[in-house]
């Protein structure tokens, strides 16, 4: 029940208002990349002009808003006629969440029996199944919501379109490193100075830069520390390998699946210098 307080409740409303604002978005934005925009945009800044140019011949932005809006209707409607398919699976999620949390001891202990591990190994391999598990969900997903919130409050704050949608978006790509909420914000930055809102460009900028960017050097070290023990490029990789292979549970389970490949394979390191290392030779002076 706590559980789904925390967690289902948020995801179903946040999910509704998320598809309600996407597409309400698309129709906002559409007329924003019109011709006539375009014109006044290369006439008002000259400067810019050849790179506003290059992007208008190289980017049909009304076919690809149409292409989204497209998209997001198709999708919802997928999403309605899997629904009794979504509340099928949530129920089964939680019929085996409850076993796991009331029987968790003995599964370990079950585990720990079936695997050739000796028992400081297994409780190797367990201390990096829980530090990567809370530093990917306690860490990387929390922080990246805080960012995403922060983002999405300012968007609502200066009254752009969309807020939930954009915030959505900032937090996902939040969450995977080398990317960040930058990727959305720093654009909106700039479409708001190009139309002549600078104090809302300025301010946009500010936010991003100094409160949204840097929430994460303040709050993961706080709420994580050391606990994943793993360089950028392999994060990026687990991250990123898990979403192409598992979808969204691969934000968890890439680096869990990386994080207990690298336990074992440091288990196997151990044990080969273990068997390549001569034990030492007793003392014939002292005896047994």
């Amino acid at each position: 029940m706590v559980t789904a307080c925390i967690v289902v409740v948020p995801a179903i409303l946040i999910a509704g208002t998320l598809l309600n604002e996407a597409v309400r978005s698309a129709a906002l934005v559409l007329p924003m990349f019109d011709a006539d925009d375009w014109t006044r945009l290369l006439g008002e800044h000259p400067w810019l002009a050849p790179a506003l140019q290059w992007i208008h011949d190289k980017v049909d932005f009304p076919d690809v808003m149409r292409t989204a809006t497209s998209a997001l209707a198709t999708w919802s409607g997928s999403a309605l006629r899997a629904s009794f398919s979504g509340v099928a699976n949530l129920l089964l999620t939680f019929y085996f969440l409850f076993y796991l949390l009331r029987d968790r001891e003995r599964i370990t202990q079950t585990a720990q029996l079936h695997l050739p591990l000796s028992e400081p190994e297994f409780s190797q391999v367990t201390r990096r199944v829980t530090d990567t598990i809370f530093a990917t969900v306690f860490g990387t997903v929390a922080v990246a919501a805080l960012q995403g919130g922060l983002g999405g409050l300012m968007f609502w704050g200066l009254g752009l379109p969309a807020p939930v949608f954009w915030g959505v978006l900032m937090a996902l790509l939040a969450i995977v490193p080398f990317l960040g909420a930058f990727v959305i914000w720093a654009p909106a930055a700039v479409f708001l100075g190009l139309s002549g809102a600078y104090t809302s460009a300025i301010v946009l900028t500010i936010w991003g830069t100094l409160v949204v960017g840097l929430v994460d050097n303040v709050v993961y070290p706080i709420l994580v520390g050391n606990k994943l023990r793993m360089h950028t490029v392999l994060s990026f990789i687990a991250v990123v390998g898990g979403l192409v292979l598992l979808g969204a549970p691969g934000v968890v389970l890439g680096p869990l699946l990386l994080a207990v490949t690298l336990t074992l394979v440091q288990i196997w390191r151990d044990r080969a210098a273990a068997i390549a290392t001569p034990p030492k030779q007793r003392d014939p002076v002292q005896g047994p």
